[in-house]
């Protein structure tokens, strides 16, 4: 593949084996209808890699998303990434979500938590996860929200002491 096309793989595996065009085009830094026409002529139907899985709107944004054909290909793309490029691509992915999903985080605080403590970004990590609790206990789903709070929990007990780590 050209090094454009693996740089857009490379992205996308870190938001996981379903990912977000737009948050692809974000991290890349290209025009998202050019990345969506990429995803789906050149790494779609001409190489077999991906596949769209579906559009959304999410309050103004509209999402494209699409799902590596297998997760090896998922797995292989993200393991060759450097632990450091990793952690930052992850906050990228974390931060690009949560733009596009303003005034709807809620929805996925559970992704947003995953990538922030990929990120090591702990004070954002624990409230995504204190956020996916609360909303699981709201729907009677009490082992996942305790086990999201005690995520929380744990990602609070590793940041420095400070006035956030005490409210």
């Amino acid at each position: 593949l050209p090094a454009d096309l693996q740089e857009l793989l490379a992205i996308a595996s870190v938001e996981g084996e379903v990912f977000t065009a737009e948050v692809v085009a974000r991290l890349a830094g290209r025009d998202t209808r050019q990345v969506v026409r990429r995803l789906t002529q050149e790494l779609d139907r001409l190489h077999n890699l991906v596949r769209e899985e579906g559009r959304e709107r999410v309050g103004v944004a509209r999402l494209s998303r699409f799902r590596f054909r297998h997760n090896f290909f998922q797995a292989y793309l993200y393991d060759t990434l450097g632990d450091s490029e990793r952690e930052v691509l992850h906050e990228d992915v974390a931060d690009a979500l949560e733009a596009l999903h303003e005034g709807h985080t809620a929805e996925i605080a559970v992704q947003l938590a995953r990538h922030y403590e990929a990120a090591q970004s702990l004070d954002k990590a624990a409230h995504h996860c204190l956020q996916a609790g609360h909303r699981a206990v709201a729907v009677f789903a009490h082992g996942e929200g305790v086990a999201l709070a005690q995520r929380g929990l744990r990602a609070i007990e590793q940041m420095p002491d400070s006035q956030d780590r005490r409210r």
